[in-house]
């Protein structure tokens, strides 16, 4: 396969155009990223968080018997890099510590946020052309992403070439980088979202289509950083062929992504780590207009909240699931368009971006009141 062929997630077929960010992250997420919150955030500075244990699971689905208490009313706060002219924040720990990526003049870069709010670190794989970004972060300081070793783009502007973008973890503590391996039947793209305590990877690869009736498809997996391999791959059973992503980990190894089902309309869903996806997928927002748009799941706490955005008649607009049939609505005042959320800790705060009034790209920090 040629390295200029691309798979567009938004039409299913090899193009070479690009596609505009507004639809490409209706089914891919790269616009609007997921990280979760793994563990207790009551350790004290510079030694590691107690590990939580997740509430038990209900035999319909991976939620706690009781619905968690999930705050109606949030307090917002803007997150832009002083030296960028587009933020993005993707993933919280239990520290309340966020990564993401942002764009400069000279290309796009990962970070890494303290509690306090101040940028700690840049970080540009050193394999990268431009592009450089962080998804996901855990509690021990261990970050995931992607590069590209060419010329890339503000993620979410164009689709991903089918060959030649890798993923890695990266230590904030080290500052080494670890590649994330190809699966078997991976065509050479791997973008990782998700990190859990235990060092399980979430995201999604370009596979080779055994049916033959394209070149690629897209399908989730799950890494091992400890045993260097792929636990787990996917392609969700109702995928019409347009791609299966997994998005968020949880410290419990639940992982929450979409699917793209007939009439390419994505659905969330959650699977668990014995491989079932539970009854209670597929996850649709009630306010998506029919065979219109779609909901997409990107973070998924250890409370079994999930956080993300659906495609509703104003557009992306952001949500928490905190039990079967209750979708919570996040407004931010600054948001004029396009509010996602990317991830929540135990806590209850949620990290995501927006498009401002004048159409910039800007991260945030939500906080339950």
């Amino acid at each position: 396969m040629s390295n200029r062929a691309h798979r567009s997630a938004l039409t299913g077929h090899l193009v070479g155009a690009g596609v505009d960010r507004r639809d490409f992250l209706r089914w891919t997420g790269l616009a609007f990223g997921s990280a979760v919150a793994l563990t207790s955030c009551s350790a004290k500075e510079g030694e590691p968080a107690a590990t939580t244990t997740p509430p038990p699971a209900t035999a319909e689905g991976p939620f706690p018997a009781t619905t968690p208490q999930v705050s109606r009313n949030y307090s917002y706060v803007t997150v832009k890099h002083p030296e960028s002219v587009k933020t993005t924040v993707f993933g919280i720990n239990n520290r309340d510590e966020t990564v993401g990526y942002f764009a400069d003049g000279r290309g796009v870069h990962g970070f890494l946020r303290s509690a306090a709010g101040e940028f700690s670190q840049v970080v540009d794989h050193p394999e990268a052309g431009d592009t450089t970004a962080l998804y996901g972060l855990n509690n021990n300081g261990d970050a995931v992403g992607y590069y590209q070793p060419g010329k890339g783009s503000y993620p979410g502007t164009m689709s991903l070439p089918a060959e030649g973008v890798s993923s890695f973890t990266y230590s904030s503590t080290t500052k080494g980088f670890e590649s994330i391996d190809t699966p078997e039947d991976g065509t050479g793209t791997v973008v990782a979202f998700g990190i859990n305590d235990s060092g399980l990877v979430s995201g999604w690869y370009f596979a080779h289509d055994e049916s033959g009736q394209s070149q690629a498809i897209i399908k989730g997996f799950v890494w091992s950083k400890g045993e260097r391999k792929h636990v787990d791959t996917f392609r969700h059973p109702d995928d019409a062929g347009e791609g299966t992503f997994f998005m968020g980990i949880n410290s419990a190894g639940l992982v929450v992504g979409q699917y793209i089902g007939e009439g390419k309309a994505a659905h969330a869903f959650v699977r668990d780590s014995n491989s079932k996806v539970f009854a209670a997928s597929p996850i649709d927002h009630p306010d998506v207009p029919a065979s219109e748009g779609g909901t997409s799941g990107l973070g998924i706490s250890d409370l079994g909240v999930i956080a993300g955005f659906y495609l509703g008649k104003q557009g992306p607009q952001a949500y928490l699931r905190a039990g079967q049939d209750e979708f919570i609505p996040l407004n931010y005042a600054e948001a004029a368009s396009g509010m996602s959320a990317c991830g929540i800790n135990t806590s209850g705060k949620v990290v995501g971006d927006f498009y401002d009034s004048r159409g910039d790209n800007l991260g945030y920090i939500a906080t339950p009141v």
